[in-house]
């Protein structure tokens, strides 16, 4: 089956091929810039592409349609006398405020609305999907239909942004989490053992409600008294999440099942290391925490931190 990020590789092959044998210089008076005072829900033709300021010959473009659902859900609609570009591509969408990211199973292209009015948008990229090259890109497009669209000949009768339009900070992020400290020592009556702690784990918030999925499993593995060589789980740990989130203090609230028991989870997001931490002690089970021997647990981690997946 055709996805998006095929839909995206054709577009963006034609554009490489389009730069070395039938492109021009885009028009440098017009920088893609303008009102951004609409939704982008509706339906939008594709008329104009731009890669390192080389515009796309529109004799190899194909005669492309994006449509953007109400409910997150996207369609590519492509028509081209190659096979390999002609086809409908399915995606999800999340806009918030002016960044728009189209998502794909886990991968996730994002671009910057720079222009959105009742009838014109243009969204910018600095990244190639699939051809992983560096790059100023722009899309140029133009409204086909949208909801509500009464008059779509007036340019002042703009369309007013629906909840779904602008999602808010964490909704339509994913994180992980990769923990390991190896050959950490235990001096134990006068005998050193040496183990590893480790985390693991995934933060999913979903693109068009505060709820999402936490996922984290560990231990403290190595030597113990008695013992010898173990493994002594922490977790695993496996809920749906509800959330709130404060953006001006940065800090947020989730609401989890673990074990059977509902766990209210503080979380605190730095803007500046891009990680989103909550403290272990709420996240691993206490009883999976008194299992390790008193000696060891000092190497367990106060936070739990997940850093956001890389969007290209």
């Amino acid at each position: 089956m055709k996805t998006l990020r095929n839909i995206m590789m054709a577009l963006f092959a034609i554009a490489t091929l389009s730069m070395t044998v039938a492109c021009e210089k885009s028009d440098g008076n017009d920088d893609g810039t303008g009102a951004i005072n609409s939704t982008i829900i509706g339906t939008w033709k594709v008329r104009n592409i731009v890669v390192d300021s080389m515009q796309m010959s529109q004799d190899l473009m194909p005669n492309m349609n994006i449509t953007m659902n109400e409910n997150g859900s996207g369609v590519v609609e492509s028509e081209s006398d190659n096979p390999e570009y002609d086809g409908t591509y399915n995606f999800t969408w999340v806009r918030n405020d002016n960044t728009l990211i189209i998502t794909l199973g886990r991968a996730q292209l994002t671009y910057t609305i720079t222009k959105l009015t009742r009838t014109d948008c243009v969204i910018k990229g600095t990244v190639v999907p699939v051809l992983n090259r560096e790059g100023d890109v722009r899309i140029d497009m133009s409204r086909l239909s949208s909801i509500d669209d009464d008059d779509p000949e007036d340019p002042n009768d703009t369309i007013p942004v629906t909840p779904v339009d602008t999602i808010d900070f964490p909704a339509a992020t994913n994180w992980i989490c990769n923990y390991s400290q190896a050959n950490l020592p235990v001096e134990i009556e006068g005998t050193t053992y040496y183990v590893t702690a480790s985390l693991t784990g995934t933060l999913n918030f979903a693109a068009s409600t505060t709820t999402g999925t936490l996922r984290v499993q560990g231990g403290i593995s190595g030597s113990f008294p008695e013992v010898g060589e173990a493994s002594l789980p922490l977790g695993p740990v496996n809920t749906n999440i509800t959330y709130t989130f404060n953006a001006t203090t940065n800090t947020g609230i989730m609401i989890g099942n673990i074990r059977g028991e509902e766990v209210s989870m503080p979380f605190t997001y730095d803007s500046e290391n891009n990680t989103i931490t909550i403290p272990a002690s709420v996240v691993i089970p206490a009883s999976d925490i008194t299992d390790i021997p008193e000696e060891y647990r000092s190497y367990i981690p106060q936070y739990v931190t997940f850093t956001q997946v890389n969007n290209k």
